[in-house]
């Protein structure tokens, strides 16, 4: 076996494993145009060894996109194998919201890598949104899900919830609240009659934005 057959040394693993993981974590905390030194300190490494296994950006956010979609992907399966089709799509929402609310920049990396780059996020991408479309099927079968309502809907309110989260602050997390409850209510067959009173999601809301209610300057916690 030449030097080039030669399979990878454990501490290369390793490494390659560790600098995956703090391109996450500084990707999510600092968007994906964070400079690469920072995950390689992050990692506890030097910038010569994040080079070494990712010569250029692009490849690093492909492999954090892997990591991704595999989430997606294991989640996907959870949900798929739930005791109900509703049961299983709202905890998908409720995961996708909170994946979310955990990595504000997670859309843009999702939307940064283009189709036909890598067969493995191809067909990952693929399969979370047969899944997302599967769990919707057996939901409308079960007369939970409206019958009007489509995939296309449900990756509206993932976009809309993406950008809210996106700048960050206790508005916006309030917000992201507020709007998966009304993704469910727009979703459900039979939305639960939440009467006169107002859930303590829009009041968390009104405390969060209460200076643009009132035409104030807002503050850097607000949109």
């Amino acid at each position: 076996m030449n030097s080039d057959q030669r399979p990878p040394r454990r501490d290369a693993i390793l490494n390659r494993e560790r600098l995956i993981q703090s391109a996450r974590d500084v990707f999510a905390e600092l968007g994906v145009d964070a400079p690469l030194d920072i995950i390689a300190r992050r990692a506890g490494l030097t910038n010569a060894t994040l080079y070494r296994h990712f010569p250029v950006r692009s490849n690093l956010l492909l492999e954090t996109f892997r990591l991704t979609l595999r989430r997606h992907d294991r989640t996907i399966h959870e949900a798929l194998a739930m005791e109900t089709g509703w049961i299983g799509f709202e905890y998908f929402l409720r995961w996708e919201f909170a994946e979310h609310q955990s990595d504000a920049s997670l859309s843009h990396s999702l939307l940064s890598v283009r189709a036909g780059s890598d067969t493995e996020v191809d067909g990952l991408r693929l399969q979370t949104l047969d899944g997302i479309e599967a769990l919707m099927d057996q939901a409308k079968a079960e007369g939970a899900l409206r019958r009007d309502r489509w995939l296309d809907d449900v990756l509206v309110f993932f976009e809309a919830n993406a950008r809210l989260v996106a700048s960050g602050g206790t508005g916006p997390q309030a917000a992201s609240d507020r709007l998966l409850e009304l993704a469910l209510d727009s979703f459900s067959a039979s939305p639960p009659d939440r009467g006169e009173v107002e859930p303590a999601s829009v009041l968390l809301v009104r405390r969060a934005f209460v200076h643009r209610l009132h035409g104030e300057p807002r503050d850097s916690d607000d949109l």
